[in-house]
């Protein structure tokens, strides 16, 4: 990189100690929410407009904003976006530790929204 972290605005120092910190392998992405400790989900489904996370323990309920990180490869480049996202729906499965979370990413930019259709497509077309 050829800044210093000093020269980075805070979200983008955060970002880059949290994907250094937490390997996102795949499908991984890490939740981080008020009043527990950051961990790692697996997203099940996505679109540009939100997706279907699978979670070992529950996290929050209906109408509470999470940060959600991924990794996602897009034209042979590997970067972690920060989707704010909120909590539309909470399916807890038979086996106590299994939760499925339906999110609405918002405030995307423009160009992130962008980058997610173009990773959908390529992972649809692939």
């Amino acid at each position: 990189m050829d800044v210093e972290p000093s020269e980075l605005p805070v979200a983008e120092v955060k970002k880059l100690r949290l994907s250094h910190r937490y390997h996102l392998m795949g499908n991984d992405c890490l939740i981080e929410t008020t009043g527990v400790k950051p961990f790692i989900a697996k997203i099940l489904d996505v679109s540009h407009a939100g997706a279907l996370i699978h979670s070992k323990k529950t996290f929050g309920a209906v109408g509470d904003v999470i940060d959600v990180y991924c990794r996602m490869n897009i034209n042979e480049e590997n970067s972690v976006f920060n989707l704010k996202s909120i909590i539309k729906s909470v399916r807890v499965e038979d086996a106590s530790d299994s939760v499925m979370y339906g999110i609405e990413f918002f405030d995307v930019s423009r160009e992130l929204e962008l980058l997610l259709k173009n990773y959908i497509y390529k992972a649809l077309t692939e």
